[in-house]
């Protein structure tokens, strides 16, 4: 019970009691008790006991709430804690696969060439079987392969070609830009008819080795030797400067500076063009 409220009652009481018994003077009263006045007095401290029972409860549900209010903010703040302690957690991950990311590029940046390059070599390929009977130098256009190329600023190209050619009668490749004739590509003396034109315009130059029938793959550069001005096996390149910009390259072909008039047959032909900074 609160302190302050039993006090008011006894004092309440000690009110009640004094009203009940009269003055004493100087001679000897009799006490007289005043019934009403007596259980008013009591109402009014049963009433107070009341109040402050009620008081104590209302105090002590009060307390139970504050301490269920504060467990309440402590598991708030718990569960803001682990949350930021995540998201530090998070960032840190993020900022690691960022890295990571940057790191990729950079390797992806340095493997593709840069886009004002464009492609590195062009292809173009043209397995069917083709004839010529087309004067050695005059070539005949029989169906390419042909390759549309960017040449650099530099002029500078680089050329690969291999076709397969039938041994009997042989049979000349020449290289064309834009429907004309490059020439200067072979030695003139070594890769042309001595009766005919001779302006180094053979990429491939096969002579007829007589009856066979095989077709042989001839391929540049135009080198010299047993096959005429042809190499063996995969092409190897042969660099040329041309003009700067946008150039097809074509294929043609003729009979060999050494049997005009026999006829050529082609097959398998491959061209490659790459261009050179």
């Amino acid at each position: 019970m609160n302190r302050r409220l039993l006090a008011v009652v006894l004092a309440v009481i000690a009110l009640v009691a004094l009203a009940a018994v009269p003055a004493l003077g100087r001679d000897t009263v009799a006490p007289t008790f005043d019934r009403k006045a007596s259980a008013g007095a009591l109402v009014k401290a049963k009433r107070a006991l009341n109040q402050a029972r009620q008081a104590r409860r209302i105090a002590r549900n009060a307390g139970e709430r504050a301490g269920e209010a504060q467990a309440r903010a402590n598991g708030a703040i718990a569960l803001a804690e682990e949350d930021r302690s995540q998201l530090t957690a998070t960032r840190g991950q993020l900022s690691t696969t960022q890295s990571q990311l940057e790191a990729l590029k950079k390797q992806v940046e340095a493997i593709e060439p840069p886009p004002s390059e464009g492609p590195k070599i062009v292809s173009g390929t043209a397995p069917a079987l083709v004839t010529s009977s087309a004067v050695f130098g005059e070539y005949e256009a029989l169906g390419g392969p042909s390759v549309q190329v960017t040449v650099p600023d530099s002029g500078l190209i680089e050329v690969w070609a291999q076709v397969g050619i039938e041994e009997e009668e042989g049979g000349a490749v020449g290289l064309y830009e834009d429907g004309a004739k490059i020439t200067g590509i072979s030695a003139a003396e070594f890769c042309g008819d001595p009766g005919g034109i001779q302006d180094g315009s053979a990429l491939i130059d096969m002579q007829g080795t007589g009856p066979g029938g095989q077709f042989i793959p001839a391929a540049t550069p135009p080198t010299p030797g047993f096959l005429g001005c042809a190499s063996a096996g995969s092409p190897g390149s042969v660099l040329l400067s041309r003009p700067p910009g946008v150039h097809t390259y074509e294929l043609r072909y003729s009979e060999c500076s050494c049997n005009p008039g026999g006829g050529a047959e082609f097959r398998d032909r491959t061209l490659r063009v790459a261009p050179r900074p």
